[in-house]
């Protein structure tokens, strides 16, 4: 019986420390430094036999609010969900996306960077990338 109770003990406490690593962790990682987890829009990353194509949710986020760059391989998206609630008003649930984001996605070799295309339609963003034609080869029109 105290065996158990010893390791009911040292659960517990495993557990209250791994609680506080992950709340200080949530606090450093905050783009804002807000004490509330960065804004994690859906994303998904898909290929056609001609170009990767990345689709991030973002509505109600305006065209100016959000960022795309490209740099060492790494396509990345940053942006801010505007907090649309009324002044004066207390939430009494929130599960809508709000504050900063960050999405990285590592891009194949294939990717041409410098083709790459984005838009924005229904709160959808949509960044098309070209691949590569093999071996670095294009085709050269003769005028």
């Amino acid at each position: 019986m105290s065996a158990n109770w010893t390791l009911g003990r040292e659960l517990s406490e495993l557990r209250a420390r791994l609680a506080g690593a992950l709340r200080e962790a949530d606090q450093r990682w905050s783009l804002a430094g807000a004490a509330r987890p960065v804004a994690v829009p859906a994303l998904d990353f898909s290929e056609t036999a001609e170009a990767f194509v990345v689709r991030v949710d973002v509505p109600g986020v305006p065209k100016g609010e959000l960022d795309i760059a490209v740099q060492e391989g790494v396509l990345e998206i940053t942006g801010r969900v505007p907090d649309r609630d009324a002044a004066g008003r207390e939430l009494l649930r929130s599960e809508r996306l709000r504050g900063a984001f960050r999405r990285a996605v590592p891009l194949p070799r294939e990717a041409d960077l410098a083709n790459a295309k984005a838009s924005l339609a229904d709160g959808v963003l949509t960044v098309l990338i070209p691949r590569r034609l093999p071996g670095g080869r294009r085709s050269v029109e003769i005028e």
